[in-house]
């Protein structure tokens, strides 16, 4: 009978350690999964970080096209505005030369005709 309960305690010893290692085993496994989640974690906040950088570098690059594109647009007015300057000096220019012809044709117009009205009263 104390073989035989000695058996059985030593069964029972038996199985509780086969117990304990699988109860150490399913922790280990536990770790191991958290540690997996931790890890997943980790790369979906390195994407999305690696995203805020992209983001970042497309905003950055839309304003330096955003200030180039309103040098363009300051140089286009500045153009514009040499270019009214430039129409309106030859709009001076051409009207001094219109007038000009104007008086030099009445000079030749009329000047013969006040020689030939002295010649005249001359005679």
């Amino acid at each position: 009978l104390v073989m035989c309960c000695t058996r059985v305690l030593s069964l029972v010893m038996c199985c509780t350690r086969v117990l304990s290692l699988v109860m150490c085993c399913t922790r280990v496994l536990s770790l191991v999964m958290c540690c997996t989640r931790v890890l997943s974690l980790v790369m979906c906040c390195t994407r999305v970080l690696s995203l805020v950088m992209y983001c970042t570098c497309v905003l950055s690059l839309v304003m330096r096209c955003t200030r180039v594109l309103s040098l363009v647009m300051c140089c286009t007015r500045v153009l514009s505005l040499v270019m009214c300057c430039t129409c309106v000096l030859s709009y001076h220019v051409l009207s001094t030369c219109v007038f000009m012809s104007y008086v030099i044709h009445a000079y030749c117009v009329v000047h013969p005709w006040s020689t030939h009205v002295l010649e005249n009263m001359k005679s």
